[in-house]
């Protein structure tokens, strides 16, 4: 759980200078085996391409902007059990929480002001009572980020507009997970590789700031 946060404290340190979006409410699918999860995640979109130039999106140009490079690092805490659903509540550490920290980055296009669409890759580390972090490798086909009130064109002129979006994406863990990942070898939970959905109501705080620029130059 440590070393979770010193690489969350890391990206952050890394990624303060660029445009940086919290999730305050994000849900991460269940397993076959433990979740489902729910949490937080951080994200910051570090490049974007604006007319066929990347570079550093610090202050974007959202008219410009056709595709964007961003990362995500989360955190999500399962309920407290059962972990595995072939075995009992009172076996050991079947009640306990599983930790799971997502990090990912995303390449991401523009298909309307509104829309943003793209793959990403990444890992996801799990950890929890009774058994040592384990690290699956991320693949996300599709990835999409809705900011419903961009649809109006005239809306969308104003940082107002961009505050509030939601995120919806699905992640193929080729590896999958097993009850040996979680040091359990009561349980034959074998999941083979799956696909995890993550969903999430995002604040972004770059749209925020611009909006309250936006009052104290009036």
């Amino acid at each position: 759980m440590r070393n979770g946060r010193l690489l969350g404290f890391a990206v952050v340190a890394v990624l303060w200078a660029v445009p940086a979006q919290a999730s305050i409410f994000s849900w991460l699918e269940e397993l076959s085996g433990p979740g489902p999860f729910h949490g937080d995640i951080l994200s910051a979109t570090v490049l974007c391409n604006e007319g066929g130039i990347w570079k550093l999106c610090a202050v974007p140009n959202r008219d410009a902007v056709r595709q964007t490079i961003a990362f995500k690092i989360g955190r999500y805490e399962s309920k407290e059990g059962p972990r595995f659903k072939d075995l009992p509540l009172s076996a050991t550490d079947n009640a306990a929480q599983v930790i799971a920290v997502p990090l990912s980055v995303f390449w991401q296009f523009r298909l309307h002001r509104s829309l943003d669409v793209g793959p990403g890759v990444g890992f996801l580390r799990l950890a929890g009572r009774g058994f040592d972090a384990v690290y699956k490798l991320s693949l996300t086909p599709v990835s999409a980020s809705f900011t419903p009130f961009a649809l109006n064109p005239e809306w969308a002129k104003s940082e107002w507009a961009h505050i509030v979006r939601v995120e919806l994406d699905t992640s193929y863990f080729p590896q999958g997970f097993k009850g040996t990942d979680f040091n359990n070898s009561q349980t034959t939970f074998d999941s083979g590789p799956e696909f995890l959905t993550r969903t999430g109501i995002v604040f972004d705080v770059t749209a925020i700031g611009g909006a309250i620029q936006s009052i104290l130059r009036r």
